[in-house]
């Protein structure tokens, strides 16, 4: 196969030569213009030349006559002229200028073959070696005569050309006019007729949500009665709207419904129409319609397009105008809302100006961060100034990579206010970049969160506080079954001693070590405030009586305490815990009251109240009362403040100053002067129970120690005892000692526990007497049910006495039913 060089100034012609001939195994190359083809002449040497006649530089005739001239320009190759006018005379061609044949274009490519191969096989009439000067001269006559006339024609369309542009600018200048947005739409029309020789123009404005059609306007006919507003886009020009895309072409025979247009569309012969389209959407379409085939052509849809995309942003903006125009009183009065929220829920607002460097802060802001109105000095260094020295790196980290992606961010910080007080605020702010990414604007809000803070710190000491409960509770409870082992050995070795038995003093100095710590295990449980309450039997005496070891670490060197105990008061039924804590509260409030020292006074008297009484406002009903006084040489109490001593958490201090009285779940009642009296009903103390015969206890208890020293000290009471280190051992002892009275078990114990025991001996011993015991008295306890009432619950540590007084009692059936509530 041959190299043959193609050589014209347009691509699409050389497109086709190239594939045709490549397709028959030639190897193709391209040149553009004459100086290139002649390069490649001399470098490629190819067998057979195409070249255009007419191209910018050196055309096809002066390119053969360089290859004839030039003994290195390959003047042996074959030439053949393509594209010759028809006033080109092939013979004439051949003999002057030197070629073998001439192509007409757009030629066939069966014609094409044929030349290509005649040339190559040497088939085709030779050019003539020399040229008469005659026929030289004449060549150069028919060359130069080409040249006009396709100077000529170029010419004429740049007429065309100048005068579509003139046309265009005239229309876009209409567009930009103060008329209506419809009569600048009408005259686009009828100017678009006018500038491409239609019959006929359309102009449809589509509604952007359902895509209908929302306006139309059309020039070259009446008002248009084959679409209406709110109808769907028809047939092409649908697909121009939908695809965004121009569209042209004939429709021969000019039936409408051949391109899917409704029936009363005028007739179509040759058509084209481009979408209205905007920087953000297709607003609509503009099509022009011809009287003849072969009216428009691919660069008529380009004018038409320019002119379609004048509209689209003519459209949109006069779209933005109106709608600006609607939303002005609403905007100002949307504004106005805006600014009375922010104002009324203390918001500050900010806008930054990264160009040139000004922070613009509202009022509120200012105040926000100490400025008075108008003083702030409006940079962000100022800003970061005021932000307290422990958070600003780390606030302007955050403001920096905000700045640096785009993205939203929020922050809590402090302020370092000029008065040197802190206060919290709660920022977010949004950062608007430009095309290159850099920072351009931001804005953003911010809260003054001091109180929330405050509050959220509470919260957070609240729940240590828990946590510290939580830990002091199980240390407790730990303590507890210690002491018990300690206390209860300390029994039995008394019992067990001689009265004249010289060690019975060391016996008695570890007994009273452990009651203190027992006294000590109380009081860190008191300040658990989710211990659970338990009642118990109290000498109101005995528990003021050790009330000043704990209040002496608590009071002022200047405040002393002094007890006044009254011999005759009676025992009460109440949480030892909770009298201590009311004991603490109101010491301590006490010593408040006096900023100059002086003496607070505990004292107890009985009361008997035959009859409903009233003191101090408060009823009393009949019965006996022990009446606990707290008082001190203060100011005394307001009216106002009387009135609010009731309340669950009142205290007359501050907010946060205290915890409150901590009299709201008893009954109470104020007297004159300045002090608390309490008045709490007495129990009447019972004569023991007493049990015949010689019952048998079940102990379950898994501390070892623990286990063996309530066998042993039941025992001494004349009880029958088995004992099982947990439920499993415990549940075949009761099938082989069928006369067990009473189960006596701990609560929390590996595998099942005390209650789950319970339940498990109730189904086949249904009047079984069940005592719980445990160190804990926490909310673990309530969870099981040991506290609720009607269940006999004994806490540790206790005392022989003691645990001998609650069985008696429960097999007695002097106490609240032993078992387990229905349903835990």
């Amino acid at each position: 196969m041959a190299t043959i060089l193609i050589v014209d100034d347009l691509p699409a012609n050389r497109t086709f030569l190239v594939t045709l001939l490549a397709h028959h195994g030639h190897h193709v190359i391209e040149a553009g213009d004459g100086h290139d083809a002649l390069a490649l002449v001399r470098s490629e040497r190819p067998e057979l030349v195409i070249t255009d006649v007419l191209m910018p530089t050196m055309d096809g005739y002066e390119l053969v006559k360089q290859m004839r001239m030039d003994p290195d320009g390959r003047g042996d190759a074959r030439r053949v002229l393509h594209r010759a006018l028809r006033r080109t005379r092939g013979s004439l061609a051949r003999e002057v200028v030197g070629v073998l044949a001439v192509l007409t274009k757009p030629a066939l490519s069966a014609d094409v073959l044929k030349i290509v191969n005649d040339a190559l096989a040497g088939t085709a009439p030779a050019a003539p070696a020399a040229v008469p000067a005659r026929q030289a001269i004449e060549s150069d006559r028919h060359h130069l005569r080409l040249m006009t006339d396709k100077l000529s024609e170029k010419s004429d369309n740049l007429r065309i050309a100048n005068a579509r542009l003139r046309g265009l600018v005239n229309l876009c200048l209409e567009l930009a006019s103060d008329r209506s947005f419809e009569e600048r739409l009408r005259n686009l029309c009828a100017s678009a007729g006018d500038l491409f020789g239609a019959c006929y123009v359309t102009l449809g404005i589509v509604e952007s949500i359902h895509g209908t059609v929302k306006q139309i306007v059309t020039s070259g006919g009446e008002v248009a009665a084959w679409t209406s507003p709110g109808d769907p886009v028809a047939g092409v020009l649908r697909s121009v709207v939908a695809e965004r895309r121009p569209i042209w072409g004939d429709n021969p025979g000019g039936d409408p419904a051949t391109l899917e247009l409704p029936v009363l569309h005028p007739d179509v012969h040759s058509y084209m129409a481009v979408p209205i389209v905007s920087s953000t959407q297709v607003h609509g379409w503009l099509s022009v319609v011809g009287a003849a085939r072969g009216a428009f052509a691919e660069e008529d849809t380009h004018l038409l397009a320019a002119l379609a995309s004048q509209v689209g942003r003519i459209y949109e903006l006069e779209r933005a105008i109106a709608q600006a125009e609607r939303g002005a009183a609403a905007l100002h009065a949307s504004d106005e809302r805006a600014q009375f929220a922010f104002e009324a829920a203390n918001v500050g607002v900010w806008d930054m100006d990264y160009v040139s460097g000004q922070l613009r802060w509202s009022e509120t802001l200012q105040a926000q961060y100490g400025f008075a109105p108008g003083t702030f000095p409006e940079t962000l260094d100022a800003f970061f100034e005021v932000v307290h020295p422990l958070d600003r790196d780390q606030l302007r980290e955050t403001v920096a990579t905000a700045v640096r992606t785009g993205q939203d961010f929020k922050a809590i910080h402090r302020l370092q206010l000029r008065d040197g007080s802190v206060r919290w605020v709660s920022g977010a702010g949004r950062i608007y970049l430009d095309e290159r990414g850099r920072a351009v604007r931001g804005v953003g809000l911010s809260l003054d969160v001091t109180e929330q803070q405050a509050l959220q710190q509470q919260v957070q000491q609240a729940q240590a506080q828990e946590d510290i409960g939580r830990l002091t509770s199980g240390v407790a409870h730990d303590f507890n079954n210690l002491l018990t082992i300690i206390l209860g050995y300390c029994e039995v070795l008394l019992g067990d001693m001689a009265p004249a038995d010289g060690r019975r003093i060391e016996v008695i100095e570890i007994q009273k070590a452990g009651e203190r710590a027992t006294a000590l295990t109380r009081r860190l449980r008191a300040f658990n405030s989710t211990e659970a309450v338990e009642p118990t039997l109290l000498a109101v005496n005995e528990v003021v009586a050790d009330i000043p070891e704990t209040l002496e670490r608590l009071l002022r060197d200047d405040v002393s305490l002094a007890l006044a105990l009254s011999s005759d008061v009676s025992t009460i039924r109440m949480d030892r815990r909770q009298l201590e804590q009311i004991l603490l509260n109101l010491t301590v409030d006490a010593q408040a009251a006096m900023p100059d020292g002086g003496t607070v006074t505990l004292a107890t008297t009985a009361l008997q109240v035959d009859g409903p009484e009233s003191s101090a406002g408060r009823e009393l009903r009949a019965g006996s009362y022990a009446v606990l006084t707290v008082s001190a040489a203060g100011a005394g109490l307001t009216t106002e403040l009387q009135a609010q001593l009731f309340e669950p958490l009142f205290a007359p201090k501050e907010i946060g100053g205290g915890a409150g009285f901590g009299l709201g779940a008893l009954q109470r009642s104020l007297t004159a002067h300045t002090g608390f009296s309490v008045y709490l009903p007495a129990i009447v103390k019972l004569p023991p129970s007493t049990v015949g015969g010689r019952p048998t206890v079940l102990v379950v208890e898994d501390l070892d120690a623990l286990r063996e020293l309530t066998r042993r000290l039941l025992v001494r009471q004349g009880y029958r005892v088995i004992v099982a280190a947990n439920a499993l051992e415990a549940i075949p002892m009761f099938e082989q000692h069928q006369s067990i009275d009473l189960l006596l078990t701990d609560v929390v114990m590996p595998g099942s526990s005390g209650p789950e025991l319970t339940q498990q001996l109730l189904v086949n011993h249904p009047h079984l007497k069940v005592i719980y015991m445990s160190g804990y008295t926490d909310e673990a306890m309530a969870k099981y049910g040991v506290l609720d009432p009607g269940v006999a619950f004994l806490h540790k540590p206790f005392t022989s006495e003691a645990l001998g007084a609650m069985i008696r009692e429960v097999l007695a059936g002097n106490s609240a039913a032993s078992a387990l509530p229905e349903g835990r």
